[in-house]
């Protein structure tokens, strides 16, 4: 199984023979997913903002869409699946500055 966003690629996770499942990081309830992890033994976790929608849907979908899925997780009756959470830090062109960065965020992204 595979969340996504929207229909738009379900033909691409189909290809790869993974069945897609429509849900939001920001809308969809945690009860949603923890529905959707129950007999699972791994849940992947590769999903972000992207840079896009800002500051707001930043935190929305990186941290809190991360929050959202451990809760899940956490709600998953009998044996939990195992967690792989995959990130980058800071992947962007180094000549924009994001807007919404402050000062300790642009010293941290000139280490």
């Amino acid at each position: 199984k595979s969340v996504i966003r929207d229909l738009d690629h379900q033909d691409e996770i189909k290809s790869i023979s993974a069945e897609p499942v429509v849900l939001s990081l920001e809308d969809s309830p945690v009860e949603q997913f923890t529905a959707l992890f129950e007999g699972e033994d791994v849940v992947y976790f590769s999903a972000g903002a992207g840079g896009k929608g800002g500051e707001e849907r930043t935190k929305k979908v990186d941290y809190e869409g991360a929050l959202k899925v451990f809760d899940a997780l956490e709600g998953v009756q009998g044996p939990k699946p195992r967690l792989i959470l995959v990130s980058a830090i800071d992947i962007r062109d180094p000549d924009t500055i994001p807007a919404h960065y402050n000062e300790a965020d642009i010293a941290m992204s000139n280490r």
